[in-house]
């Protein structure tokens, strides 16, 4: 399958931004992104930084702990955020309960997340 938004189209991006009447980025306030203060998280933080900076947009990155991050998260205190999850074993189960079972202690999934619509879906994929 194909992604439709895989392909970063630098010009267009731009070209919003100007349309929304910031052009090359002026007039906004820089942004912050929390992520782990870990490598990988780090590099991914990195990474958008610098996607970000060649359309205008200041970015600065906040490694946090777990519990800064988690707290973040449960209270809606992250403007921008990179979050993740990787399996060591293909079970689309367990990686959906993650999302469904909401006495999992398993991550602090955004209460944004946990709504009727969100549920049912997620209910049909893990039946």
């Amino acid at each position: 399958l194909a992604n439709p938004n895989a392909a970063k189209d630098i010009e267009k991006a731009k070209q919003l931004l100007a349309q929304a009447g910031y052009p090359e980025g002026k007039g906004l306030p820089e942004f912050t992104y929390e992520n782990m203060a870990d490598t990988t998280s780090r590099q991914f933080g990195e990474m958008f930084e610098r996607d970000m900076a060649k359309i205008g947009i200041k970015v600065k990155i906040n490694g946090n702990t777990w519990p800064e991050f988690s707290s973040k998260m449960r209270t809606k205190r992250a403007q921008i955020f990179g979050y993740g999850s990787t399996y060591s074993y293909p079970d689309p189960e367990d990686l959906m309960s993650v999302f469904t079972v909401p006495t999992r202690p398993r991550a602090p999934m955004p209460p944004t997340s946990r709504t009727p619509g969100w549920t049912s879906c997620t209910r049909r994929c893990t039946t």
